[in-house]
């Protein structure tokens, strides 16, 4: 007895699909670490092998639940363009590939977007408040850390706190600020302005008195010229000057 025909059709075997969620080419800014997720599946549920050819180091792919994670961490990556590959493979060894190419940019220092200008107090015990982010900012986005140091903070006081500077007027006289903003990175820029407490009351700052060797001139706005007399009439100093402050020896 001759048993029934039976006809099998068989289909070719497909590869694995992958799939890059976030896309395979990437711009990394080089304070960052990012992640890029990946899906991993095979049509017939044969999936055998996942791997990784790293392009770095610093570039790690892992597994979280059913989702593949890439997870490159820029800081520890020289300036560039990498590329690497993600691979798979099923039970019949039939392989998929996934080219990932990310570039690493140069890291920018801070740059300077405004001129500070000097403060004027007219009075001791006065506060003045600076967004520092008016003046300063960071080409990469980056989020700055900033230091501030008064010359004499027996005449000006200085405090910073998230991003807003402020200074106090302590005592008359003249200190220099300087303030440094710091990346991720530490890149840093330097920037400085000058504070000038003094008397409102007074139309000219003149110290010390008796003078010895040096004689202090200062106003609120710049001088134009100085000039000075003797009792008795005769000009014993003269000089043009572009300052609020002056010395004479």
């Amino acid at each position: 007895v001759l048993s029934e025909n039976v006809k099998i059709t068989t289909r070719d075997n497909l590869a694995p699909v992958i799939v890059a969620l976030d896309g395979t080419e990437h711009t990394l800014k080089k304070f960052m670490t990012s992640k890029f997720k990946f899906t991993v599946t095979d049509p017939e549920n044969e999936l055998n092998e996942v791997g990784y050819d790293n392009a770095t180091d610093s570039d790690v792919f892992t597994k979280e639940n059913d989702v593949y994670v890439l997870t490159i961490d820029a800081k520890a990556i020289p300036a560039g363009t990498y590329r690497s590959r993600i691979y798979a493979s099923d039970a019949a060894g039939k392989l998929s590939e996934c080219e990932i190419v990310f570039v690493v940019e140069e890291n920018s220092a801070p740059e300077q977007v405004a001129q500070f200008e000097n403060i004027l107090f007219t009075a001791r015990s006065k506060s003045r408040m600076i967004d520092l982010n008016e003046y300063i900012s960071d080409p990469d986005g980056e989020s700055l850390e900033y230091s501030v140091v008064s010359s004499s903070e027996s005449v000006a006081k200085v405090s910073v706190s998230k991003g807003t500077l402020t200074v106090n007027s302590v005592a008359f006289g003249t200190a220099e600020i300087t303030i440094t903003a710091t990346d991720a990175l530490q890149k840093s820029l330097i920037a400085t302005f000058k504070v000038v407490v003094r008397d409102g009351t007074k139309a000219v700052d003149i110290y010390p008195n008796p003078v010895n060797d040096v004689l202090f001139i200062e106003n609120g706005n710049n001088l134009e010229a100085v000039s000075i007399y003797t009792i008795t009439g005769v000009l014993v100093y003269n000089e043009q000057c572009v300052s609020n402050n002056v010395q004479v020896n």
